[in-house]
């Protein structure tokens, strides 16, 4: 049985720098160029490479992991301390 995480490509070293790189400030076409890509291009590819498998999974995964490590930090600060 192949599961869908099997099946997902890894990231090439550009596509690993891209998401680097969205996940500092969230703007994709600014991500797209400090990753090395064309400013030319970048209202005709970022849609594409946002909305690629691989690359979304990943912003996925780590917006995810990002909010559980926020939740947490608050949680150690007293944030969600019910009184």
């Amino acid at each position: 049985m192949i599961t869908a995480a099997a099946t997902i490509k890894p990231l090439t070293p550009k596509q690993q720098l891209f998401v680097d790189e969205y996940m500092k400030d969230r703007n994709a076409t600014q991500a797209y160029i400090r990753s090395g890509y064309s400013a030319k291009g970048a209202n005709t590819h970022v849609p594409r490479l946002v909305a690629n498998g691989p690359i979304a999974a990943e912003i996925a995964r780590r917006r995810s992991t990002r909010g559980h490590l926020l939740k947490f930090r608050h949680m150690e600060s007293g944030y969600f301390d019910s009184k």
